[in-house]
């Protein structure tokens, strides 16, 4: 088949071939595929017989790049150039043959999507010795070879990943291959894992991925993994809360102000398009790794919507508590921390989520959140309350057996955080410790710090407003402290 390749392409490809005259490069993989679907191509892997490394080398000084050596087993070097006027990055991986060949190393690949190759001495012809072509245009996965899983049993996720990206048909026996094959996804680092799974939780359609990853038994496995079991029925509601999840973030990232339940209006909380930017801004925050909160808010609701729903006799191995949603938070988010290779960051951040989640649940006879209530809540989990209760806002809305409620208490505490920060949230320190000490002739001590969060309560309840009533609070609060 003949090739419609652009002229910056062209250029690039012949740049790279003026690099190596001696021998042939092939252009392979993912970028074939998309140069045929004309989708904007930013990874470009290339393939040689032998001396990657030193093509590697040579194309980088010609193109005045940077690059680096990935692994040195394979011989595989990254080359990264900036595209000329704009911010984005070319990526340009050179690695030797799998196997002795090219339609040996096309072979190896995962799937014939991938398994194409373009000649740089023929860049208008395309090389498809497994019909490519022919899946692409039937809108179909393949695996190349009837070992493809096997040999990398993160080519599961990847699956997931095609198919929807491209919407793509797949078989039943494509999907009793993929079932067959995570039961090596053990054999794979959690980093690995991780990395490709979030890839698929970034698509739209986060609800047709989470059935796509269970029908593969996916889902099923990686709860194994963090959890030592799997949930044996998956709960009806469970797509369509996080298909709500999806919405909600939507709305969020399109900054609409959000007019969440009948329950949050009369209260004066729904939320202004001000206080979405600004929910917009924090989720977009990277905690980790070039990890967002938006990512790891998704990562977490993937297991948390099964966990929450878990019969009651399904207990998690090595704990007493019944199911998911009654966890300990630390428990938690050390089993995500291990399962997933996180950082001790993400960590943090997934023990405040399910640490306020469980706070919500700690207020069902409460019939509204004082001041205080809120203050507290913040201090204990910071900004990161704030994606505790936008779970509660879908959840609330989505499912009759969640305390309606608690939706009129998220979206408060969200325009808490907004609107009243100096106020309730983190108030301006009246007094420090050293002038507390010195004003009651105090010794260094815990009881310190204690007066000190008694006298920012009272200040959140406007029961102190300068220094001076700080320090009457203090004097009065120890005296009373010294009867008991």
């Amino acid at each position: 088949m003949s090739l419609q390749l652009n002229q910056d392409h062209l250029d690039l490809l012949h740049k790279i071939r003026l690099a190596y005259p001696t021998g042939k490069i092939y252009l392979v993989g993912g970028a074939v595929r998309d140069l045929l679907l004309e989708k904007e191509v930013k990874d470009f892997d290339f393939v040689v017989a032998d001396a990657s490394v030193e093509l590697a080398n040579a194309v980088r000084r010609k193109l005045g790049a940077v690059g680096f050596t990935l692994d040195d087993e394979r011989q595989t070097a990254r080359v990264i150039l900036k595209k000329k006027g704009r911010q984005t990055e070319l990526l340009l991986d050179f690695t030797s043959f799998i196997g002795n060949s090219l339609e040996e190393d096309l072979s190896q690949r995962d799937f014939t999507l991938n398994a194409m190759a373009i000649d740089l001495d023929q860049p208008d012809q395309l090389i498809d010795p497994l019909g490519g072509l022919t899946d692409l245009k039937q809108r179909r996965i393949r695996l190349s070879n009837p070992n493809s899983l096997q040999s990398d049993p993160l080519r599961v996720l990847r699956a997931v990943r095609m198919i929807r990206t491209y919407d793509l048909k797949h078989d039943p026996e494509f999907l009793d291959a993929l079932r067959v094959a995570t039961i090596d996804l053990n054999r794979i680092s959690g980093e690995r894992i991780r990395d490709e799974l979030l890839k698929s939780l970034d698509l739209p359609g986060l609800d047709q991925t989470a059935a796509l990853l269970q029908s593969s038994g996916i889902l099923a496995q990686l709860n194994q993994r963090i959890f030592g079991f799997s949930p044996e029925v998956y709960p009806e509601s469970y797509l369509s809360l996080l298909r709500d999840l999806e919405e909600l973030l939507g709305l969020i990232e399109k900054e609409k102000s959000l007019s969440l339940s009948e329950n949050s209006s009369p209260n004066g909380y729904c939320l202004p398009t001000d206080h979405v930017l600004g929910l917009k801004t924090l989720l977009s925050e990277n905690i980790q790794g070039g990890r967002s909160r938006k990512q790891l808010l998704i990562l977490f609701s993937l297991f948390f919507m099964q966990h929450r729903f878990a019969p009651e006799n399904q207990q998690i191995p090595g704990s007493k508590e019944e199911n998911f949603a009654e966890l300990n938070p630390e428990e938690v988010s050390e089993r995500f921390m291990k399962a997933f290779l996180l950082g001790q960051k993400e960590r943090k951040y997934l023990e405040s989520l399910c640490g306020g989640y469980l706070t919500f649940k700690s207020w069902a006879e409460k019939q509204d959140l004082e001041r205080l209530d809120l203050y507290r809540y913040f201090r204990d989990f910071g900004s990161y309350g704030l994606d505790s209760a936008l779970l509660y806002l879908f959840l609330s809305a989505s499912d009759a057996s969640v305390n309606q409620k608690f939706d009129a208490f998220a979206t408060k505490i969200i325009w808490t955080w907004f609107a009243n920060y100096e106020e309730i949230v983190d108030p301006p320190h009246l007094i420090d410790g050293d002038q507390l000490q010195k004003a009651l002739h105090l010794e260094p001590g815990p009881k310190i710090g204690v007066l000190l969060e008694m006298i920012r309560e009272a200040q959140v309840l406007k029961y102190v407003e300068d220094f001076n009533q700080a320090i009457e609070f203090a004097q009065k609060t120890l005296e009373e402290m010294e009867e008991l």
